[in-house]
């Protein structure tokens, strides 16, 4: 873990070069959903007065329980997420729509509890998503809908469909 943590300092530090401050922002997100938590750093730029463009990376600490296709599917992931903002009210700049694709690279180990089946299965998944956020100083609570989808699966098919996740941004 401590690796993980250089990595993203690294690429946080690699981010500012060349860039003045007031022009970008990097930021960590902690998001949650019913089968697993994610932790991220993202890049943001404001692309014009009213939008924004980011790009992410995040570990998924995956534990979909038995909300899959066995009885236990638990793993972990690592992504990388590109988005679009936009504040699309005069006057209320603090409120943020937008859309965002994630692509995960995940292991899940799974198991079926009345039998003697388990294995391992390598998926990558395309998570496109519906964003809505709201700006209060460095922090941005925000709530994201869409679809978890395995473009491609190494082994026995595993768990995908609709996503909700809530999440938490804090500028640093």
């Amino acid at each position: 873990m401590p690796k993980i943590g250089l990595l993203l300092f690294s690429i946080c530090l690699v981010c500012r070069i060349g860039l003045p401050a007031q022009q970008t922002s990097i930021g960590i997100e902690l998001e949650g959903y019913p089968a697993g938590i994610i932790l991220g750093l993202d890049y943001q730029k404001p692309l014009g007065d009213a939008a924004l463009g980011s790009i992410k990376i995040s570990y998924n600490h995956i534990r979909r329980k038995d909300f899959g296709v066995h009885d236990d599917e638990r793993g972990y992931g690592v992504g990388i997420t590109a988005s679009y903002y936009q504040r699309p009210f005069k006057g209320h700049v603090n409120i943020l729509l937008g859309l965002r694709s994630d692509i995960w690279y995940s292991v899940i180990h799974w198991k079926d509890i009345n039998s003697t089946f388990n294995g391992t299965t390598k998926i990558t998944v395309l998570q496109p998503t519906a964003y809505l956020g709201y700006q209060i100083a460095r922090w941005r609570p925000f709530v994201s809908l869409g679809q978890e989808i395995n473009i491609r699966t190494v082994g026995q098919g595993v768990g995908q469909g609709t996503i909700l996740l809530l999440g938490l941004r804090v500028g640093v």
